[in-house]
């Protein structure tokens, strides 16, 4: 340790029983012992309020730290971005972040990019809504089920709990959602060895084999998606026997499989201009591989959410697609490589369409499902947070820019618009639609201010904020020309700013009674 540690720490200790809820840990222990409180890490270990040394491999008892504590460069380097730019949203750029772009893109050329999530329950989640859509929009409602193997993890979601085959992960949490059923799993060492089944690629097709067993079971036409974990992690890090991924894509082919939405990537900006090799490497290299998949077993159509990031701070308004890409983040940038990518797979019988998204908000019509503030920094769940005294007052980041108000103007599109842009790129290539790139917005740009009025009007109350400083880069006025995506999607906004926010509110209100 480096001996600044504080003599007494009573009150971090105090203040950590009262106010912490800490991850995976049982609180009732802390009525007759107190909580280990971290002061310091070096390398690969950690001191705790009573100088206690740990050995840490797991960060915590969740995840690995891949550089360990206290490496100075790092925390150099971090310092040195701190002072000048601690974080922006991607609508500007860095010279760090511009110009290990330009030298990673050279050793990586033809990449595209992809859409990104908080996190992974919010991925599947999202998956799990668009197959409910396309049942509805396609097939009647019928093809709505949602196969899930046994130890797998998705997510801790309600949804994606109900996907989950780790059961006592939600032993308290039902009832959930219909429609989510478990197909056996493939875990050789045990099965084998209790069930005289054989080993290696007989089990693994056996295994297999019990996925269309339950696929045949439900009726095929019921089957709206199937999702595996490639390896089985929680559920016991298993690696499934030889010939298992091969049959399993053979039966998923068999059953008319043909078209994919593309939503899996990294999507923190902040974190991928400190992480560029993780954000290439999952987002790009990730994309690489299901697009070889997909080609592999005859599905040539997919649809990829990308996003208005990957015009950086553009020069004119309304955003045409004819305006060229300028990411000013490694996110983006990710981003506008998997779209080239993409572009340029069509030469070899991928057809795909990349839906730029513009400001995504609200929540779903019944309230089921909404956006987690918790993480989330975008303008309107800040001001459902606000407004319910779950934070300060709100930062209007300015109020002298050249528009009506003062405040920055940018184009917001209800999620349940978006989720029915993705149906309308699915139909759109079914019907032999050649590869393109469009914007998802409603046309019209809306004030920060607007927002801040209109949200009093749903909720009524006020939104407490204050009026600060401009933050670098922001641009002025930033929203889509739909004019592409209603000629040849045939989609158009059908919810304006009213109903985003209502939803929003009736979403985030829960909270308070909660």
């Amino acid at each position: 340790m480096d001996g600044n540690l504080q003599n007494d720490l009573s009150d971090v200790v105090a203040n950590d029983k009262a106010h912490v809820w800490h991850h995976l840990i049982q609180h009732k222990m802390f009525e007759t012992a107190d909580p280990n409180i971290i002061v310091e890490g070096k390398g690969m270990r950690v001191w705790n309020q009573a100088g206690k040394e740990h050995l840490d491999a797991v960060s915590g008892g969740v995840w690995t730290v891949n550089v360990g504590y206290g490496r100075e460069s790092i925390a150099d380097a971090v310092r040195d971005q701190l002072v000048k730019m601690n974080y922006f949203a991607g609508s500007a750029g860095s010279i760090p972040a511009a110009n290990f772009a330009k030298r990673l893109i050279e050793k990586m050329p033809g990449m595209s990019r992809a859409y990104f999530s908080n996190s992974g329950s919010e991925a599947n989640e999202k998956g799990f809504k668009m197959i409910r859509q396309i049942a509805h929009k396609k097939y009647g409602g019928k093809k709505n089920k949602i196969l899930y193997r046994e130890r797998d993890y998705h997510g801790t979601t309600i949804a994606t709990l109900a996907a989950g085959g780790q059961h006592e992960r939600s032993a308290q949490y039902g009832p959930f959602p219909e429609g989510f059923i478990s197909v056996p799993h493939c875990l050789e060492y045990r099965e084998a060895a209790q069930d005289n089944l054989g080993q290696g690629e007989s089990y693994g097709l056996r295994a297999a084999n019990a996925i269309e067993d339950v696929i045949l079971r439900e009726g095929p036409d019921t089957i709206g998606c199937l999702v595996l974990e490639p390896v089985t992690a929680g559920g016991g890090v298993i690696v499934p026997p030889k010939g298992y991924w091969e049959r399993v894509q053979e039966i998923c082919k068999k059953y008319n499989i043909d078209e994919v939405i593309h939503f899996a990537a990294y999507k923190a900006v902040g974190e991928s201009m400190e992480q560029p090799l993780r954000y290439y490497n999952n987002n790009v290299a990730g994309t690489i591989n299901l697009v070889r998949g997909l080609l592999a077993n005859g599905v040539e159509r997919l649809v990829f959410s990308s996003s208005a990031a990957v015009y950086g701070n553009p020069s004119t308004v309304p955003v045409t697609e004819d305006l060229p890409m300028q990411p000013e983040s490694v996110y983006a940038e990710t981003k506008a490589v998997m779209e080239r990518f993409l572009s340029s797979c069509e030469a070899i019988g991928m057809r795909t369409v990349s839906l730029r998204y513009f400001n995504a908000a609200g929540a779903s019509s019944d309230s089921s499902i909404g956006e987690d503030w918790s993480m989330s920094q975008n303008l309107v769940p800040l001001v459902m947070k606000a407004i319910l005294g779950f934070s300060g007052p709100l930062n209007v980041f300015g109020n002298d820019y050249p528009t009506p108000d003062g405040t920055c103007i940018r184009d917001y599109i209800h999620v349940e618009d978006l989720a029915d842009a993705h149906i309308k790129a699915l139909d759109y290539l079914a019907t032999g639609g050649k590869s393109l790139a469009c914007n998802v917005g409603t046309g019209k740009g809306t004030s920060v201010l607007e927002v801040l009025d209109i949200a009093e009007q749903v909720s009524g109350r006020k939104v407490p904020h204050v009026i600060t400083q401009r933050r670098p880069g922001d641009p002025t006025a930033v929203f889509a020309d739909p004019t592409l995506v209603r000629a040849l999607l045939g989609w158009k906004a059908t919810h304006d700013l009213r109903d985003i926010i209502s939803s929003a509110w009736n979403w985030h209100s829960k909270a308070e009674n909660n």
